[in-house]
């Protein structure tokens, strides 16, 4: 898949993918935020590689690293215990102490303490030395709080003000490129290799929409339950104390799918954006393919045409159990904090309806302009 390597990068993810999933998507949501954050500070566009969603990888990212390196490329890593443990984070740090060297830097690399790791303190380790030596943002205070919480967007912008300050001075630097030992050699996918990552992402589009519809089946099941069990109490003239106690399981039954609406939401978003920055590029260089990959494109369209009816298709059923969770809303005030959560799940998938429309048009327009031309 691809995104990020579509656009300039800027900052490198350096994290373990299984504490994201355990996290429900946090650390994913903390890298967009981010980005979110740089942007409004400087008002350009400021891409972090994570490679979940990236088809840039192992060794294809390490040499866009070491090829670009009068690029404004930092390294944010997210310390946890799982970190130090992994040899590929461990690379990553190296690869980037390397750079700082070669640089005359110290400040290419920007730690997050997410959880609490005592590994940092073994001094014969030495990347860990080099970590715990470093002024790191503890984010071990922040992990459970709201994103929209004023102690979490102050703590995101100081962090985002640290990024900014490295920039500065990478861009202040006369150092200029370094030459790499080796010429680089063009390493990146072709469009068939492009087609292949489209069409993966498109299942893994497809498979996270599918569950998107069982959770939202098992919550609309939860609550359809509870909404007959409060009738039944109204009817029998049982005191509203019963029905108080109805809606907290309820609202109880409801933390875990929520949870996953909110991660799976996060997933949603990160693999349309991977999505699209291939699209875009197949419809930026059609008019300079061969007929072989035209013919690719021309398969990607088909492609397209059947992702954007499946998932107009789902979006209607999002629709009107987003609609049923503003009616569920006058149940109980204490029942709206856990439906709003899932409300706003949804509004981050249903945003980007239009985009599936666009997808389409913008490469059948390409492919249509190259034909009359």
């Amino acid at each position: 898949m691809m995104s990020n390597s579509m656009r300039e990068i800027s900052g490198f993810l350096s994290y373990v993918r299984e504490d994201d999933a355990a996290d429900g998507g946090r650390i994913t949501e903390l890298r967009r935020r981010l980005e979110a954050e740089i942007r409004m500070q400087t008002g350009e566009a400021f891409s972090i590689f994570q490679d979940r969603n990236d088809i840039f990888v192992g060794e294809q990212w390490r040499s866009r690293i070491e090829n670009s390196i009068d690029e404004t490329s930092l390294l944010i890593a997210i310390i946890t215990p799982s970190f130090l443990r992994r040899e590929n984070c461990r690379a990553e740090i190296t690869l980037f102490i390397d750079r700082e060297q070669r640089l005359g830097r110290d400040d290419l690399i920007i730690p997050i303490l997410y959880v609490d790791t005592h590994a940092l303190d073994d001094t014969e380790d030495e990347i860990a030395s080099i970590l715990s030596d470093r002024q790191y943002f503890n984010w071990t205070g922040l992990r459970f709080e709201d994103f929209e919480s004023n102690q979490v967007r102050r703590a995101m912008e100081e962090l985002a003000l640290q990024v900014v300050a490295a920039m500065d001075r990478s861009r202040q630097s006369d150092r200029g490129r370094i030459t790499p030992e080796h010429p680089p050699v063009d390493d990146g996918p072709g469009f068939i290799e492009l087609q292949a990552e489209a069409e993966e992402a498109f299942q893994e589009l497809i498979i996270t929409v599918t569950s998107l519809g069982q959770t939202t089946e098992r919550i609309g099941a939860d609550t359809a339950q509870a909404a007959a069990a409060i009738t039944t109490a109204n009817s029998s003239g049982k005191p509203a104390s019963v029905r108080l106690a109805i809606v907290q399981r309820l609202s109880r039954s409801l933390e875990t799918p929520a949870l996953e609406m909110e991660s799976l939401a996060t997933a949603y978003l990160d693999q349309v954006e991977s999505v699209g920055g291939g699209i875009n590029l197949f419809s930026e260089h059609v008019s300079s393919m061969d007929e072989d990959d035209v013919e690719a494109a021309r398969s990607l369209l088909q492609g397209l045409a059947t992702m954007r009816d499946t998932t107009i298709d789902a979006f209607s059923s999002l629709e009107e159990f987003q609609a049923a969770l503003v009616r569920a809303y006058s149940i109980s005030s204490s029942l709206r904090p856990i439906l709003k959560r899932i409300h706003g799940a949804l509004d981050k998938v249903l945003s980007s309806k239009p985009t599936f429309i666009a997808w389409h048009e913008n490469l059948a327009g390409a492919l249509r302009r190259r034909s009359q031309g």
